[in-house]
């Protein structure tokens, strides 16, 4: 119960500094995205002001289309964040969570580490 608490308060602080972000992101002009209810920035600048000192680095990408790439970031606590590059220069928060895993299984497969240990919980 305490970890799950824990959990919802990093997501809080993530979701509180990205809200934090806004009025600096304004100096920027805003570009809605296609839903309407994305944060758009240009690319440095959205990283920058969503990372705010944590350590984000990339967990995967891939094109969309000829214009648009997909990304995944994460941070060592399991906060993520899912962006949309232009080939403009502009970029989009498209959604953030929690509780990211990065994918071991092809390591494993291929036998070049060994699978994490499950922590065993009482009750």
């Amino acid at each position: 119960m305490e970890r799950r608490i824990t959990h919802i308060l990093r997501l809080c602080l993530l979701l509180a500094g990205c809200v934090l972000a806004l009025p600096a992101l304004a100096e920027e002009p805003l570009v809605p995205g296609p839903a309407g209810e994305t944060i758009c920035a240009p690319r440095a600048k959205l990283l920058a002001r969503l990372e705010h000192g944590r350590a984000f680095t990339a967990q995967g990408q891939g094109l969309r289309d000829a214009e648009a790439m997909m990304e995944v970031r994460a941070d060592p606590d399991g906060n993520w964040l899912l962006l949309q590059s232009y080939a403009d220069g502009l970029s989009c928060l498209i959604a953030m969570g929690e509780a990211w895993e990065p994918a071991l299984a092809p390591a494993i497969a291929q036998g070049l580490i060994l699978p994490p240990a499950r922590e065993e919980t009482a009750g």
